[in-house]
């Protein structure tokens, strides 16, 4: 096993001490032994916001350095181990005898007999990514003993992801095991959100979501400024966990009250891997460049156990006077904060004469339903009317007036279909959208244009889904071929629950390498897709700009170590490599001495492959080849010949 070089001491000074007489006197209460002999430092809490999902267990800092000894929680047997460039990179997990389990992830290595177990299915598959399910007993392991050694395989620097799971498999929250660790500091709010339920409510005046700033008091308590409302509303928090030396991880629970009667509560306890991925609505999806808001109301779809603790789906309804409703932040150690909103009720709105100006339509998503904004240049008095038409049936919704130049109107329909909106005042330039509309629970369908084809399943949407689509145009790239056009899917914010299946037009046989690509900031993300005929067809679960582009550019190896003609002083000499690839990505990699499969491992956040020197290779003329394919059959060797001893 890798051993500490410096002593922990040394590298953390009296700070230790107290940190493990801290850890020491809690120890007596915890169920599980804590997986490192480190002060306990968290850089990530249990179910905190990642894209689209949550957090499945806790990060613990390991000084910003790899190799530290991380230790088995209870008595039990290794049931499973991972090795894989990606994800939790090389993972060991451990079922316990009381039916709970453990994960430990981003190793650096595990301990002897387990690596040579995982070593030699690597070379019987000639595959670094191994996925294993040894029989129950095979690797018993002991409460206390050293399982692995920690490291940063997978993703991120240096850390351990140590994860606690049920019997049903569900991570939970270590603090249910007695888990301890130092943390003094309450949680920060940094903004509100405000939302109307639809046309079920306004906030000042309107039927938009609104951000408000916070106010930090003497004393830790926060306020907003007041704000008018009527109907139903919904409140969601910004709020984070800076921990004792101010890293910023999620809260244990948030809790809504009005009048000291509680509205609503996230707790962070549970999490099920059937809806981890529910965690796309358990933060506000159209407003995640402005804050990760935790909403404290259910999306329609949302179905995790974060809010089991509420009965109700956490709609607020405005009473007739002035009151406040409260917002209570509290970590896993406790420390809580509490932050106030003053809210007026709405009054009768103003009333304006006017007629002079032109107006103009904007529309947005705001999740389950979407606003048009009428903007007039002059004082308007008329208001506009929303016509929506689908099929034979035809609807009218009368805008309402927000201020004297601004209106506004809700559209959310109860039946799903392709609708054409259209906005018609005297004053208004021509308006008309078309926009195709799901309801989750409904038949599946199938919509398209000029051959792309998208299809929508039964649980795609959480609750109501808008889709448009449009045609646009996008910069060339010059190693990759577009065939067809690009198209837009939106609005791109859209969660996707069940994925939705995309299928594009490409050109016959042509075209034997082109595939599906997303357009991500200034470049393309690979997605792929089946061929049928003269069409590709992909799940995704992410809208945004889509196009067929050909990967004709082979991966590049540079960088090689040896060098040719190499006379290597041992018979296991360092050989390396920096492999890369800008189109399709990275699919398979290796290298061969005389055809002899060599045990490599490939970070991707330094994009080096390296022999893991795991056997001594046969002395004599050695021809080393480097080998790396793309996602589309691209292929790139490069040879080297070295000596050895």
């Amino acid at each position: 096993m890798t051993k500490i070089s410096k002593s922990i001491v040394s590298l953390y000074p009296a700070a230790f001490v107290v940190l493990l007489l801290l850890a020491a006197a809690a120890s007596a209460e915890e169920v599980y032994r804590w997986p490192l002999d480190l002060p306990r430092d968290l850089s990530s809490s249990f179910g905190e916001y990642r894209p689209g999902r949550f957090h499945a267990g806790i990060d613990l800092r390991t000084g910003g350095v790899t190799g530290k000894p991380v230790y088995v929680a209870a008595d039990g047997y290794v049931s499973r181990v991972r090795c894989s460039p990606w994800g939790y990179g090389k993972a060991v997990y451990v079922q316990f005898e009381d039916g709970n389990s453990a994960v430990y992830a981003h190793l650096e290595d595990y301990y002897d007999v387990l690596r040579e177990y995982v070593r030699d299915n690597q070379h019987a598959r000639r595959s670094y990514t191994v996925d294993l399910y040894p029989e129950p007993g095979r690797f018993p392991v002991y409460k206390g003993r050293q399982i692995a050694v920690s490291g940063s395989t997978g993703a991120g620097p240096p850390h351990l992801h140590y994860e606690l799971r049920d019997s049903a498999g569900r991570p939970f929250n270590p603090k249910l095991a007695g888990a301890v660790w130092p943390d003094t500091v309450p949680p920060i709010f940094r903004s509100v959100l405000i939302a109307p339920e639809g046309n079920a409510g306004t906030v000042n005046g309107g039927f938009k979501p609104i951000i408000l700033d916070v106010v930090r008091h003497k004393g830790g308590h926060y306020t907003t400024a007041p704000i008018t409302a009527s109907g139903r509303i919904g409140i969601a928090a910004d709020v984070i966990d800076p921990g004792n030396d101010g890293i910023k991880m999620g809260v244990h629970v948030l809790r809504l009250t009005h009048e000291n009667k509680e509205v609503f509560q996230v707790r962070h306890d549970y999490i099920s891997y059937n809806n981890i991925s529910n965690g796309a609505v358990a933060y506000h999806p159209f407003f995640l460049n402005e804050g990760h808001y935790l909403l404290l109301w259910r999306w329609s779809g949302n179905t995790t156990s974060l809010y089991k603790h509420s009965r109700d789906r956490g709609w607020f309804d405005v009473p007739e006077t002035a009151s406040e409703l409260v917002i209570e932040a509290v970590d896993f150690s406790g420390n809580s904060v509490e932050l106030t909103i003053p809210i007026q009720p709405e009054s009768q709105g103003i009333s304006a004469t006017g007629g002079a100006g032109t107006g103009t339509v904007s529309m947005d998503c705001q999740g389950e339903y979407l606003t048009l904004t009428a903007a007039f240049s002059e004082v308007e008095g008329k208001a506009p009317e929303l016509i929506a038409e689908t099929g034979e049936d035809i609807q009218t919704h009368v805008f309402h007036r927000v201020t004297d130049r601004l209106w506004m109107v809700v559209f959310k329909p109860d039946v799903g279909g392709s609708y054409t909106l259209r906005v018609h005042h005297p004053r208004i330039l021509s308006f008309e959208e078309v926009v195709h509309v799901f309801l989750r629970g409904s038949s599946g369908r199938t919509i398209g244009a000029d051959g792309l084809q998208l299809t929508v399943k039964p649980d795609s949407p959480y609750g109501v889904m808008f889709v448009q689509l449009a045609r646009v145009t996008v910069p060339a790239v010059a190693s990759m071929p577009q065939w067809g056009d690009a198209w837009r899917i939106r609005p791109e914010a859209t969660p996707v629950d069940d994925r939705v299946e995309l299928t594009l037009p490409v050109g016959g046989e042509n075209a034997p390498k082109a595939r599906i690509y997303r357009k991500s900031g200034s470049g393309w993300r690979y997605v792929g897709g089946k061929k049928q005929g003269g069409y590709l067809t992909a799940s995704v679960r992410t809208f945004g700009v889509y196009a067929v582009l050909e990967d004709t550019r082979a991966p590049v190896i540079k960088e090689l170590s040896p060098p040719d003609d190499y006379h290597a002083k041992t018979q296991r000499p360092i050989i390396h490599a920096i492999i890369s690839d800008v189109g399709s990505g990275i699919s398979s990699y290796g290298i061969t001495a005389n055809g002899q499969w060599l045990l490599a491992a490939y970070d991707p956040d330094t994009k080096r492959l390296t022999w893991e020197r795991d056997q001594e290779l046969p002395s004599g003329d050695q021809k080393l080849v480097y080998r790396v394919v793309d996602n589309v059959g691209n292929e790139t060797r490069i040879q080297r010949m070295i000596h050895i001893p």
